[in-house]
């Protein structure tokens, strides 16, 4: 069996970026002086406090002696074997962290206007565009979100070589468990759904995953 925790926090900006800034350490600060868009920077800070809150609890390690390398990939890893896999995401006000021990990905987003069947057709699977045009209006926006958060999370966990081919990724959406509409795939898969919060997160194994999942407050970073 594997494991995977997943986290999110809504940013109410109570607390000042400046205030965030001075818990990393200098080279990430460095790169929080290259943001220049507010969102993205809040975003930034946020994601890496959280992210090393949840690794220091499953590897048991001060916060302070966590830190991150690129991998040959680019993408971000954690320093020195640990045995652990990350994934991180942000949109404007809200991040997300997966930890697993196995290769994951993690999506969220908040509603949002979308040209929804457009842009389907051009990512989605034929059954999944069909599935969203059979849907009431009110509903196909939430519809698509719930496809998109697992389309990305997917992609991340898989690794390269999907981004441009997300139709391969068909999924069927039952409740908080998707399912893959075929099972050549070695993935497991969770979704979130509080609208206008939606959150969907993978794990690149056979294995049963023993997910937890919890919604913090910015207080307890």
């Amino acid at each position: 069996m594997s494991r995977a925790r997943l986290v999110w926090l809504a940013d109410d900006g109570s607390v000042p970026l400046s205030a965030l800034a001075t818990r990393l350490p200098e080279t990430e600060r460095r790169e929080l002086d290259h943001l220049t868009q507010p969102d993205r920077a809040r975003g930034f800070a946020l994601s890496r406090l959280l992210l090393r809150r949840e690794l220091a609890l499953h590897m048991q390690w001060p916060e302070t002696t966590i830190s991150f390398q690129r991998a040959a990939n680019g993408r971000l890893v954690p320093a020195g074997e640990t045995g652990w896999h990350f994934s991180l995401s942000h949109a404007p006000g809200l991040v997300a962290v997966l930890v697993s021990d196995a290769p994951c990905g993690v999506d969220i987003e908040q509603r949002r206007l979308v040209q929804v069947l457009a842009v389907a057709r051009r990512y989605f699977a034929a059954a999944e565009v069909e599935w969203l045009e059979q849907l009431d209006e009110a509903e196909r926006l939430p519809g698509f979100l719930r496809l998109w958060t697992l389309k990305e999370a997917a992609v991340k966990a898989l690794g390269t070589g999907l981004a441009n081919n997300m139709a391969r990724l068909a999924f069927i959406l039952e409740g908080d468990a998707p399912r893959l509409a075929t099972g050549e795939m070695a993935l497991q898969l969770r979704q979130l759904d509080e609208d206008p919060v939606f959150v969907g997160a993978a794990v690149a194994t056979l294995h049963t995953v023993e997910w937890q999942s919890r919604q913090l407050c910015l207080a307890e970073l």
